[in-house]
């Protein structure tokens, strides 16, 4: 994988490169294995567990992998003229990150990335000490090559798991819970699914409810591996 995506390097220019896999926690990315860290020190992966929760670039890559969030570290740091005391606590969030990134010399950086059953694979690109920042055109080179060099990547992880018998699924949901379960579990408050789907917010409530009893659960939130449990055998 390393040869193929310095190949990209061809057109997209960078100095460092962090590429990983893992899985969703409490709304943060956790780092299961590192696949593959160019430029920068391992202290890098290290210590970005402690300024996770503050990373907002993050948080929306978690919600779209495959769209390449480009940053540039400077603007984190807003209106440096605001008083400490009145800055709001996202201003507060973006200078912690501002200064993680600062601390390894890093200007700039595209984050970019694929989920699928076997986890979330990403790769972020990091310009260090330059105040070029990526361009849309970077961004577009690297939203339609990186996937495939991912997936790749991932093939090879498929390899080394046990032999597995495929999964199926009969839902005993009705098209249309699944469509108001699925944008629940996903965060989306009925007020929201009902608004957006031309519902009203009891209709909403009443089919993620008749879900959760057709899917056993009680006391606490539907998650995705409800909608995904195989149906009880009669």
């Amino acid at each position: 994988m390393e040869a193929s995506i310095l190949a990209l390097a061809n057109r997209v220019r960078f100095d460092a490169v962090f590429a990983g896999r893992g899985h969703r926690e409490n709304g943060q990315i956790v780092v299961d294995e590192i696949i593959w860290l160019q430029g920068l020190p391992q202290q890098f992966v290290a210590d970005y567990a402690e300024v996770a929760p503050h990373d907002r670039v993050a948080q929306l890559f978690l919600d779209f992998p495959w769209e390449p969030q480009a940053v540039s570290v400077a603007d984190l740091f807003g209106d440096s003229t605001q008083a400490p005391r009145r800055r709001t606590a996202t201003q507060r969030s973006n200078e912690i990150m501002g200064e993680f990134f600062r601390r390894f010399g890093i200007r700039h950086f595209v984050l970019s990335g694929v989920e699928n059953s076997y986890g979330l694979a990403w790769m972020g690109f990091f310009r260090l000490g330059t105040d070029q920042p990526f361009t849309f055109n970077d961004t577009e080179r690297i939203k339609f090559e990186l996937p495939s060099h991912l997936y790749r990547w991932q093939e090879e992880h498929v390899e080394r798991l046990p032999q597995q018998s495929s999964r199926t699924c009969v839902t005993p949901l009705t098209r249309r819970e699944m469509e108001v379960c699925v944008r629940n579990v996903r965060g989306e408050a009925p007020k929201a699914i009902a608004r957006d789907l031309n519902l009203s917010v009891h209709y909403v409530r009443e089919l993620i409810q008749r879900a959760r009893g057709k899917l056993g659960v009680a006391g606490r939130k539907l998650t995705e591996a409800d909608l995904m449990q195989l149906p009880t055998p009669q």
